[in-house]
């Protein structure tokens, strides 16, 4: 009977704690349920938003310059400068606080009360939809980011979360973005813990992860296998293989540099000489001059996320795609430094994917012997770009290998980043030195 008792005792103890959970949770319990809805709401906005994208860019790009003669020229010119114009318009008098790439998603939020408002995700949307769709040079990652921070924000009110609190949940809700635009769940996870939050000991570190996988598995649900790279198989088989990944990310490195310093001297310049003719000028100067980049080098319009995808499975190389890093850092810098709206990470990973395409030609041929694929180039390319631009060399390992679904060569990557970051780091205290000794004190 005692027996009995006891077992009756423990059922109705647990019945008790599973009432309580769903009546009266604790915090992180809250958290880690809210992780849930945003990361569902992030991937279902995701989708919405690319398939928009997707829209645009088949009549802007694809139909329009293919049916008519005149609009093979005068398309590329005009349609990157009306999205890049509309996107700054819609920005600059609807929501002036979406300004930005994304990843900033905190900086924007007031000190005295971080509160994301709705109307930050709406006008983001539409405005980088318009910006990338119409032939501007972004990604869809930074829209999406933002969107996911305003629905976290939108929540945490109903949940009663602290101010303390709630940047973290928006964290949480920028991580569901970046996993669903990507796929990427894990990498989008260390993304914001390194690079938004530089925090990797948060308490709320089971709400972000729990939003990261949400977000990603209902992007993948609603859009299929169409959006992603089959998994690869990139293999090494000798410690020397090493020295070759090394040298991609000895080359690839500057790249990344070059690109985060060409977005921000477009941007301090726009920003020095902006008067109230010129604040409307540039981003319509910035366009035409896209959409002149494009007129040699189409593959820079729009996120490049098929270029990319081709670059992973082997399908790029020669010189020309050396060109196209540049070209693609050129036309990102010219869209986001005007005005333009939209995320600067995806361009980092097609500038990644195709130098390292490019390389592989030379790289190959001078290290014959080793049998590397010309896709694993690519892959070490991205992370090294990543690695370079945002010095978070951990995502760059991460989203690299998520991407191209490929582990096979984790080590290589590894060694690739490392190599970067040395790069980055060598090239950052050069210019911190360099700014030091031109300071001379009154």
């Amino acid at each position: 009977m005692d027996f009995l008792k006891d077992v009756g005792r423990k059922i109705e103890e647990t019945a008790e704690d599973f009432f309580y959970f769903f009546s009266r949770p604790t915090l992180a319990e809250r958290l880690v349920i809210t992780g849930a809805l945003v990361g569902t709401a992030a991937g279902f906005t995701a989708y919405l938003f690319i398939r928009l994208i997707n829209f645009l860019s088949d009549w802007t790009i694809s139909i329009l310059p293919k049916s008519m003669s005149f609009w093979h020229y005068a398309g590329y010119l005009f349609f990157p400068a009306l999205g890049v114009f509309l996107g700054y318009v819609l920005i600059r008098f609807l929501c002036p606080e979406a300004q930005g790439h994304g990843a900033e998603v905190l900086s924007i939020l007031p000190e005295k009360s971080p509160w994301m408002s709705a109307r930050i995700a709406s006008v983001k949307l539409i405005a980088s939809a318009l910006t990338i769709g119409l032939g501007g040079s972004a990604g869809q990652e930074g829209p999406v980011i933002q969107i996911g921070g305003a629905t976290a924000s939108f929540l945490g009110k109903y949940l009663r979360v602290s101010d303390e609190d709630i940047r973290v949940l928006i964290s949480a809700g920028a991580a569901a973005g970046l996993g669903a635009s990507f796929g990427a769940p894990l990498a989008a996870v260390f993304f914001i813990m390194e690079v938004t939050l530089k925090d990797f000991a948060s308490s709320l570190f089971s709400s972000i992860v729990i939003a990261s996988v949400s977000g990603a598995v209902t992007s993948r649900l609603l859009m299929g296998d169409v959006d992603f790279v089959v998994g690869l198989t990139y293999t090494w088989s000798k410690p020397s293989d090493l020295l070759v990944y090394a040298l991609v990310g000895l080359l690839c490195a500057p790249l990344g540099i070059l690109y985060r310093m060409a977005i921000e001297k477009v941007e301090a310049y726009c920003a020095r000489e902006k008067s109230p003719a010129s604040s409307y000028l540039f981003p319509i100067l910035g366009g035409i001059l896209v959409g002149e980049i494009a007129l040699f080098y189409p593959e820079v319009m729009g996120t490049g996320k098929k270029i990319v995808d081709a670059a992973f499975m082997g399908g790029l190389s020669g010189f020309r795609m050396g060109i196209v890093a540049f070209a693609k850092i050129a036309a990102t810098a010219l869209t986001l430094g005007t005005g333009g709206s939209g995320g600067a990470f995806m361009p980092a990973i097609f500038i990644g994917a195709v130098a390292g395409s490019s390389l592989s030609g030379v790289l190959g041929h001078l290290f014959a012997g080793a049998a590397l694929a010309r896709g694993s180039f690519a892959v070490a390319g991205t992370a090294s770009v990543i690695t370079s631009s945002y010095r978070a060399p951990i995502t760059g390992i991460i989203m690299a290998l998520e991407m191209s679904r490929d582990y096979g060569i984790v080590m290589p990557v590894m060694a690739t980043c490392a190599i970067s970051l040395v790069v980055a780091s060598s090239v950052e205290r050069s210019r911190v030195s360099s700014r030091e000794k031109c300071y001379i004190p009154k």
